[in-house]
């Protein structure tokens, strides 16, 4: 396919090209990567250091926004692209609306909580390695909240709510981000019917967060702030309450956190949360 074919097919069907490069560089990403470690330096998988499993997390995390930034310079421009992540710097968004992001944080230590007093074990003791902490902090700013914000929030959502209403968008939004997972489930070192299990409880649960993060999206169009806040806050809180202060274990508590999520919807759902709302998609001409 010649450079101005693809070039044509992009602009033609955007969206459908912006999911294309996303999972297709994700996934290729991943691939290599694996490839290289455990083929080429010869690596077993518990011989990986730490360090490059956080760096691979970390820029395997910016793909959909990499997809994103490809798609919107060949549509709109270069100006478009610096646009798209100037979405990182909107801070003016009414304070409601920041309280509303840290709801997810507030879920999993609702879902801990549950845990414990339902008999559940701790997880251990607090983490008291400062470098711990620093890594948990830093990653869960530059992995899925900065990472793949711009793309899932700054480019697939608006594009998707000119199309349906915010709860088909959103389920629409939130299937596709969850397969985009696929490779990392297939990761995960569980029997098969366990496995399947979790795969059944992160789709309830991405599907609810984007469902939340919709509701968020529509009254502060136009920031990501609010959408790395409510990225951000799951997945440091979770971290934060098995690793960090050891108060239950990981897979009981994400459990509870899909549910909690999932009820939480239904009821922004119920008081009209999720009824239309306008939001524009803004483009600006193609540049020289």
């Amino acid at each position: 396919m010649s450079n101005s074919t693809s070039k044509n097919l992009i602009k033609r069907k955007p969206l459908l090209m912006y999911f294309v490069f996303a999972f297709a560089f994700f996934w290729l990403f991943l691939i290599l990567t694996l490839v290289f470690l455990t083929t080429v330096l010869g690596l077993e998988m518990s011989a990986i250091p730490t360090w490059v499993f956080i760096a691979s997390t970390i820029i395997g995390s910016w793909m959909p926004s990499l997809a994103a930034a490809v798609v919107t310079g060949v549509c709109e421009g270069s100006a478009a692209v610096g646009k798209l992540f100037g979405m990182f710097f909107k801070f003016r968004v009414p304070g409601r609306w920041y309280l509303a992001a840290i709801i997810p944080a507030v879920l999993t230590f609702a879902a801990a909580g549950i845990y414990r007093l339902s008999g559940g074990a701790a997880s251990g003791g607090v983490n008291t390695a400062v470098n711990f902490w620093v890594l948990l902090f830093v990653s869960s700013i530059l992995t899925g909240a900065t990472g793949e914000e711009p793309g899932w929030r700054g480019f697939a959502l608006p594009r998707l709510l000119e199309r349906y209403s915010p709860i088909k968008a959103s389920l629409r939004l939130g299937l596709l981000w969850s397969f985009w997972h696929l490779p990392l489930w297939l990761m995960e070192s569980m029997p098969m019917p366990d496995l399947l299990i979790y795969i059944g409880a992160f789709m309830v649960y991405i599907t609810s967060l984007t469902l939340l993060m919709t509701w968020i999206y529509t009254r502060t169009s136009h920031s990501l702030v609010p959408m790395v806040l409510a990225h951000f806050a799951p997945n440091f809180t979770l971290a934060l309450v098995v690793g960090g202060l050891g108060l239950a274990q990981e897979t009981p508590v994400f459990y509870l956190v899909a549910g909690l999520t999932l009820v939480t919807v239904l009821i922004v759902a119920a008081f009209g949360g999720l009824s239309r709302q306008k939001v524009v998609v803004e483009k600006l001409p193609e540049t020289a």
